[in-house]
């Protein structure tokens, strides 16, 4: 038996699995890929043209070695494909069906054995699809002489609105089954049985026991000997239970042979039901129901069970995964499981923890912040997870700092800076999955011990509240009244043993909030950090002089240290301290770069700009992007989208000009940072991420004056966006005293983050950079 996923549409593109090492996608450009999964890396085999927009869903079906693929698209058509038995072989476009408008919204195939003519290879299939007039179509197909070619036969209506997934099953007697699921909350299911007998077809008016029956729909097809054999098409059931649109179904495969019908529906009211046929009265049964409570989310977009239809996955509407698994032999009581998680848009910023990089924290523009760590189980083995969800905000999130490993700081489509502080719960969690010992990371265990419990959202608010154990006393001075009402029902902490599942993430694992900084004009672009830890640099959009100024804050007070740093005309894309903290480099859209020097004096903290390359001194042409000073501070560098990258350092006249002549590239370049150490050959090492997601390795010598390209990622590794942050993992002084002395030659690692949605980490081995 060949066992397939269920489909899983989106308006922009769909995806099917054809087997375990083959797949299609679509996407808006107008194209579906055929991939093959060959020495552990999935590869494009061939492209199925033919759609003039974007693909919208996608169906396949294997019959006797040969497929055939269903294509939709928003330019109201639809594509057959069909590929021969030999794998080598791409898929051939048969027949293009118009709809004259509107597009389709899901399809659906299946083979529609005859009980007349029995043979093993069946040249009939039958074709659902639906669009926005809320009726299923029903098409039939012969390919006996050679040729395949669909034709429409009947529409079945009873849907008030409209119908978002399709899926054919097999029932008792030879019966096919037919689920639909539509915004109006309901799935129906269609029973078509083949009919031997045309006695059966008569109405029986004259009959003494007139039986009310439900409408049944008749269609005809004729095989090669011209003998026709007849299909009845009627509404077995109407399933109700759902509360909001449902949007997936799909049917569990009988494996064992059990001849149990189970049905899985996904719904935008946060629940997944698995129905389950009973014989004995004839009726659809809610077995099991699954899905979440509380928290932000908007419900499922997708579901499917598990090739074995011991375990369901769900797709969030907020592009989480959820699953669960049988944990009973009569598949009654389901356990979540961990899942795969990440952002659902592009990533803009992220930040490694400061010491050793235990961990990660990444911001999207899906406007949440997450922190990422290794999972390392029993054996040793070591997966990166994401196991905390600190801010989940309503705006657009653009930066993100480390302070310490326990307090982060976050900006995004607002002009407010916001500071928040580790509860109890993360550094329990920490402990258990990363097996990182808190005096590692410089918290105190008494210091844990006081931190609230959690955090939870107050209605309409933005802010993180602190929540505190009831066996705590918590700030004293807080109304009583006002932390019972910020506690939310469905915040449970719990000591976890492995990584948090989805609900869970968006409900407990929360930082409470513990600072606002304001004094920008408009919405947070980037954020800065000294090695210290005791100054924190912002700049924010702008067109005009006055708002791009850089404001500097002391985080012992947040209080601004000194006066806002005035210097650029357009926003500052990128700020960097040098290593001793003696120095600010900002890079900026007009296209120059400035160099500000801290001096701490009795009355505070005196800042002041020493250098200011404009667009003429610069030596760039275009906005510079990103900026990196080397490890020893001798030297930084500056990113353009000029598609150059140059080193700096300052001469004997104390003036500052290029090192070397400029790195150039074959395209933009949008992130550069330069490793913690140097190569064997004494070399500073740098990594650059380009505009069409690649990250490019070079090495470069203040004697020889040249680059040498060292190391070169496989293709698929590379981002398919744009690459928006590089930072290279910190290493401890213990770790760069053995790479000193050549006692050990560990790996580096660097990660990276991009408008593709994801955030890479990256392995290289040392010997690699020589």
């Amino acid at each position: 038996m060949q066992l397939f996923y269920g489909m899983v549409t989106t308006p922009v593109d769909g995806s099917v699995l054809i087997s375990f090492s083959e797949l299609l996608s679509g996407s808006a450009d107008h194209n579906i890929l055929n991939w093959h999964f060959q020495n552990s890396l999935w590869k494009v085999k061939s492209t199925l043209s033919g759609h003039t927009g974007s693909v919208t869903c996608i169906a396949i079906l294997r019959n006797s070695g040969n497929f055939l693929v269903a294509t939709a698209a928003t330019d109201s058509t639809l594509n057959i494909w069909r590929r021969e038995t030999a794998v080598d072989q791409n898929f051939q476009r048969i027949q293009t069906i118009s709809f004259g408008h509107g597009i389709a919204l899901a399809v659906a195939l299946t083979t529609l054995q005859s009980t007349i003519d029995k043979k093993d290879h069946c040249d009939n299939y039958l074709m659902a699809t639906t669009r926005e007039n809320c009726k299923v179509n029903l098409y039939v197909g012969n390919s006996s002489d050679s040729k395949l070619e669909f034709q429409l036969i009947m529409s079945l209506s009873g849907h008030e609105n409209w119908i978002r997934d399709l899926a054919f099953g097999y029932g008792d007697n030879d019966s096919i089954l037919l689920a639909s699921c539509a915004e109006d909350t309901y799935i129906r299911i269609w029973k078509i049985v083949p009919v031997n007998d045309n006695n059966d077809l008569v109405d029986k008016t004259n009959s003494e026991d007139k039986e009310l029956k439900l409408k049944e729909n008749i269609f005809h097809l004729k095989f090669d000997d011209q003998e026709k054999e007849s299909y009845v098409v009627t509404l077995d059931s109407v399933l109700s239970c759902h509360e909001d649109m449902v949007y997936s179904v799909n049917w569990c495969p009988d494996i064992e042979n059990e001849h149990h019908l189970r049905l899985l529906s996904a719904s935008m009211d946060k629940t997944m039901i698995i129905w389950e046929y009973d014989r004995d009265s004839g009726i659809w049964l809610d077995k099991v129901r699954v899905g979440t409570m509380g928290g932000n989310n908007l419900g499922f977009y997708g579901g499917i069970f598990s090739p074995d239809g011991k375990e369901v996955l769900a797709q969030g509407y907020d592009g989480g995964l959820h699953a669960w698994k049988s944990i009973s032999d009569k598949n009654e009581h389901w356990k979540p499981q961990v899942t795969v998680t990440g952002h659902f848009a592009p990533v803009q910023d992220f930040d490694w923890e400061s010491s050793n990089g235990t961990f990660l924290v990444s911001v999207s523009s899906d406007q949440t912040t997450r922190i990422h760590a290794p999972w390392i189980t029993s054996t040793k083995v070591s997966t990166w997870h994401e196991i905390a969800r600190p801010q989940i905000h309503g705006y657009d999130m653009q930066c993100v700092l480390l302070a310490d490993c326990d307090q982060i700081v976050s900006g995004g489509e607002e002009k407010v800076i916001r500071i928040f502080k580790s509860p109890k719960l993360f550094s329990s969690t920490l402990l258990e999955i990363s097996q990182v010992e808190l005096e590692s990371l410089r918290i105190s265990s008494d210091a844990s011990t006081k931190a609230p419990l959690g955090a939870s959202v107050p209605s309409l608010g933005l802010s993180n509240k602190a929540m505190y154990d009831d066996k705590e006393d918590g700030d004293s001075n807080e109304d009583f009244s006002d932390r019972f009402n910020m506690i939310p029902t469905a915040f449970k902490p719990i000591e976890l043993k492995e990584p948090p599942t989805e609900l869970y993430l968006q409900q407990n694992t929360l930082w409470p909030e513990i600072q606002k900084l304001y004094g920008h004009p408009y919405e947070l672009f980037c954020l800065a950090y000294n090695r210290q830890r005791q100054l924190l640099a912002s700049a924010c959009k702008a067109r005009k002089p006055e708002h791009a100024a850089i404001i500097i804050w002391d985080t012992q007070t947040w209080r601004q240290a000194c006066e806002p740093l005035l210097c650029h005309n357009l926003t500052v894309t990128q700020m960097a301290f040098s290593h001793n903290g003696d120095w600010l480099l900002s890079v900026s859209r007009d296209r120059g770069w400035s160099l500000y020097q801290f001096t701490k004096l009795s009355s505070g903290l005196s800042c002041k700009n020493v250098y200011h390359a404009g667009y003429k001194a610069s030596m760039h042409s275009r906005i510079i992007w990103s900026c990196s000073w080397s490890h020893d501070d001798k030297y930084f560098a500056t990113a353009s989208r000029d598609k150059k990258v140059i080193i700096w350092h300052q001469s004997q006249s104390h003036t500052w000009i290029p090192a070397s002549s400029p790195l150039e590239l074959s395209d933009s370049v949008t992130a550069v940072d330069f490793a913690p150490i140097f190569s064997k050959n004494k070399r500073y090492i740098m990594c650059v991420g380009l505009d069409c997601g690649k990250l490019e390795f070079y090495t470069w010598s203040s004697e020889q004056l040249h680059w040498q390209k060292c190391c070169t990622l496989p293709e698929n590794y590379n981002h398919s966006s744009t690459v928006k942050r590089i930072r290279w993992r910190p290493i401890s002084e213990a770790i760069k005293k053995d790479y000193e002395s050549e006692r050990e030659n560990y790996p580096l690692q660097i990660g990276c983050c991009s408008t593709d949605h994801s955030v890479r980490i990256f392995t290289i081995p040392y010997n690699n950079f020589s």
